[in-house]
């Protein structure tokens, strides 16, 4: 700054105005900052040399196009010691040579290095396509293969990341790297648009698991060819860009997905029951939406509707014996005796879209109550308990959600799975065997003596 503000070293980003939007001129590029995109900001004024420092969420290169249809890729480099690559969950569309040269070329272990790229998963929402892969084993990429605004594209690319997200139990964000060509094979760069978005969520939730999976069944078991074999796959193209239009085109839906990262990546089995509960109640009311007629107790239209005639009848004939507030509460009543209860409309959902609820999910499902009004579904130092309630929750929405878009694979059971992962909880399930088992050969030991004495006794 030729001349800095006469300030007095304060900390308030306002007081440099540093909370509107910003232009930083350089020689060859002018760089856009978004509106309070300022954060981490120190200062050091009056003092000499007289310092800025700061950090900015939002910034672009200021470029002829504004970012409007263009062809357009997102990198993101990610911080994950057990990083997912979309290839590890969907079935590879193809191989491709990357832009940079490097990443294509891989070692052996003759000595000799081969040029053979890698592989991608092609993403189609709406009429637009998308290659989704990663590079390096910490770098995701998204290129878009047709051109469109960087607007739409950024919220296309934020749902590929929460379908996969919604699989993996991770959703991949934080610093967000857009790049902009008018060249399809991003020759010449046009634009450069970096935003900090929301973090990276690391779980453990993996709802989509093939080595998990692959290791439950055996191959050589004789149901395998008849009951496995067709489910003993990955997620193909087709049925994540399906999972990803569904997002796209109902908002309700991306909701529901939304609650579902969010709750994943809360450590508080409270607070992620309480936002399970939510996305439980989006998700089924949208789901049975699409199929009320099926959920009515009486399917048949004509039915119904001389069933409810006749009831108004009925209502007619005490007319005088009600209040007109009561008749009115009582007519409402009668209008919507063809829906069915809360409760029935969440199971039926599932079944409908071909989930079967046992006993222990339909009861974790009716828990649902107690999150959503703040009541403690169990004492709050069971923190084992609610994390498997949070876990059951967890996998029933991801398997009602992947069901209605036409998936028909596995799903892995997530408050089974943490009973083989959960040190504390396998020692004491062993622990209670290896009890149950002495008092058994005891029980045992002590008949055996019994029948022995009653011999000797003939």
């Amino acid at each position: 700054m030729a001349q800095p503000p006469s300030v007095g070293g304060v900390e308030h980003k306002e007081s440099y105005g540093l909370h509107r939007s910003l232009v930083l001129v350089g020689e060859n590029e002018n760089i856009a900052i978004g509106r309070n995109s300022a954060f981490d900001f120190t200062t050091k004024f009056p003092y000499r040399p007289q310092l800025l420092k700061g950090r900015f969420k939002q910034a672009n290169l200021i470029t002829d196009s504004n970012y409007k249809n263009e062809y357009n890729k997102l990198i993101i480099k990610v911080e994950d010691d057990k990083f997912i690559s979309p290839q590890y969950i969907i079935s590879s569309t193809g191989t491709h040579l990357y832009d940079h040269d490097k990443f294509n070329v891989h070692s052996s272990l003759m000595g000799v290095s081969f040029k053979t790229g890698g592989s991608y998963v092609e993403v189609k929402i709406g009429d637009a396509k998308y290659n989704f892969y990663s590079v390096e084993g910490d770098l995701i990429v998204i290129d878009g293969l047709n051109k469109e605004n960087l607007d739409i594209f950024k919220l296309k690319a934020e749902i590929i990341r929460i379908a996969l997200a919604i699989m993996s139990g991770k959703f991949y964000g934080g610093s967000c790297n857009y790049v902009t060509s008018v060249d399809e094979n991003f020759k010449q760069i046009n634009g450069i648009y970096y935003e900090l978005e929301r973090g990276s969520i690391v779980s453990n939730r993996r709802t989509i698991d093939l080595i998990t999976f692959r290791s439950t069944f055996n191959t050589e078991n004789e149901d395998y060819e008849k009951e496995i074999k067709s489910i003993d796959k990955g997620i193909s193209p087709e049925i994540f860009s399906a999972l990803c239009n569904a997002l796209w085109e109902n908002e309700n839906l991306l909701h529901a997905a939304n609650l579902i990262v969010s709750g994943m990546g809360n450590t508080d089995p409270l607070q992620q029951g309480a936002l399970y509960s939510v996305a439980l109640e989006t998700l089924t009311s949208t789901l049975g939406d699409a199929k009320s007629d099926e959920l009515k107790p009486i399917q048949e239209k004509a039915i119904s509707k001389q069933f409810i005639a006749d009831l108004k009848d009925v209502l007619s004939k005490y007319q005088d014996s009600i209040s007109e507030g009561g008749a009115t509460i009582i007519r409402k009543k009668i209008d919507a005796i063809n829906t069915p209860t809360n409760r029935d409309k969440l199971a039926k959902t599932f079944e409908l879209y071909g989930v079967i609820l046992s006993e222990e999910d339909k009861s974790t499902i009716d828990k649902r109550n107690d999150y959503l009004h703040g009541r403690n579904p169990l004492t709050f130092k069971q923190t084992f308990e609610l994390t498997q309630i949070s876990l059951r929750l967890h996998t029933l929405l991801v398997a009602l959600l992947m069901k209605s878009i036409g998936y028909n694979g596995h799903i892995i059971n997530l408050d089974i799975q943490n009973y083989l992962t959960d040190e504390e909880k396998l020692l004491e399930v062993l622990s209670k065997e290896q009890k149950q088992q002495a008092e058994l050969s005891k029980s045992l030991e002590k008949a055996i003596d019994n029948r022995d004495l009653k011999m000797r006794k003939k």
